[in-house]
Order: structure tokens, then C-alpha cells, then sequence
């Protein structure tokens, strides 16, 4: 692809545009109760699964180190506490190296820059806010418990873009 024919540049946000993953994964260990006994294998199980929606890592890790079913509510206690550990560890967490100044020069070429996260649009807006993003990316898709690739997929039909003009940047496999 030549710089001519890129019409847009599309970024994960944790993990891309934001240094959060481990700050996420101890949020996400403490949000299951931080038994200490378990928290480093919830640390890595959230690690393997980057890209990966907010539901569906909670109910892997359920699965994979908790080893039980979800109790009574046990499942929206969990995203709550989460929700709430995951948007102070973000707001914290330093950009990445070079994001800020990479989004300018893809502003200045006329590149449309969307960032795609499966954080909730909400917490989203509120962590791009923080970081002094928000005004560099034209286009903001937050994400729920679907896959990133159904997002994707959303935001290239919304906004008319062809996938061959557009490079999506992410860092894990779930965000294939």
C-alpha cells in the first residue's frame, strides 16, 4: 500500500495507543477478588487474551483459573469492580512512545485516525480524554461483550472505508 491509497489508520487503544495491559491485567485480578493465590495466574490468563472483549475474558478466566461457575451475579460484580479498577489503572498508564506525535503526522497527511477499543465508548472517551487524545482521532468506537472484529467491521461500513485503504494496528490476537 502506498501512502497515496491509505485513507485511514484505525488503533486499538490499550496496548497501542496506551501502555495498559499489565496495569489492566493486576486491575482484573483484583476485580476477581485478588486471592493471591490465583492473581498471578488471572494476570497472565488477561495477557494471553489482549484484544479479546471485556465479557468474554472474565468468562475465560472463570473457566480456565477459577475453575467454577459464576455464582448468583457473580459475573456483573466482577465487570463492575473491573470497570471501575480498569478506568483509574488507564487514566494512569503512560501513552505509548511515539502515539501522540504518530496520530499528528497522520493528521497533518490527511489520514483519517479511528481508534477501536473494546472498552465501553463511555470509559473510552473518558481515558482518551485524560490522555489529551480525543481531538486527534476523528473517529472513536468504543466496544461492549462482542468481538473487536464485529466492530471492525461495523466501523468500516459507518464510515464508507475500504478495508485495502485502512491499517488497523493492534496487539493481540483477538484483535485479528
Amino acid at each position: 500500500m502506498n501512502q497515496l491509497s491509505l485513507k485511514a489508520c484505525i488503533f486499538d487503544v490499550n496496548g497501542v495507543l496506551i501502555d495498559s495491559n499489565i496495569a489492566n491485567a493486576r486491575a482484573m485480578a483484583e476485580a476477581f477478588g485478588g486471592d493471591p493465590n490465583q492473581r498471578k495466574s488471572i494476570e497472565e490468563a488477561y495477557l494471553r487474551l489482549t484484544g479479546i472483549n471485556r465479557g468474554q475474558k472474565i468468562r475465560v478466566i472463570q473457566e480456565q483459573v477459577i475453575g467454577t461457575p459464576f455464582r448468583n451475579r457473580e459475573f456483573d460484580s466482577i465487570w463492575e469492580a473491573f470497570r471501575e479498577l480498569a478506568h483509574v489503572s488507564m487514566n494512569r498508564a503512560p501513552l505509548m512512545p511515539g502515539a501522540r506525535r504518530t496520530l499528528l503526522e497522520l493528521g497533518d497527511r490527511g489520514i483519517v485516525r479511528a481508534a477501536l477499543s473494546n472498552t465501553p465508548l463511555g470509559e473510552l472517551q473518558d481515558v482518551l480524554a485524560a490522555h489529551q487524545l480525543e481531538g486527534l482521532l476523528e473517529i472513536i468506537r468504543g466496544g461492549g461483550d462482542w468481538p473487536k472484529s464485529k466492530s471492525l467491521a461495523q466501523l468500516l461500513k459507518d464510515y464508507d472505508l475500504n478495508p485495502s485503504s485502512c491499517l488497523f494496528f493492534g496487539d493481540g490476537k483477538g484483535d485479528l
